[in-house]
């Protein structure tokens, strides 16, 4: 995981609120964290998938 997903972590555990509450908070904290993860990995491989069209097609 993230250093930011882990400072999320420490916020949420250090607030003043039920533990059912906090574990929501993770529970969506490591849902949003892993839809980033997967956004960064869609955007990378649209990336590879691009520039090798660009080079076997466009560039013939």
């Amino acid at each position: 995981m993230s250093n930011k997903f882990e400072q999320a972590i420490v916020k949420i555990l250090k607030d003043d609120y039920p533990v059912e509450i906090k574990v929501a908070a993770i529970m969506a904290e490591y849902k949003q964290s892993q839809r980033t993860m997967l956004n960064e990995l869609s955007n990378k491989i649209g990336n590879v998938i691009d520039t090798t069209y660009n080079d076997t097609v466009i560039h013939k």
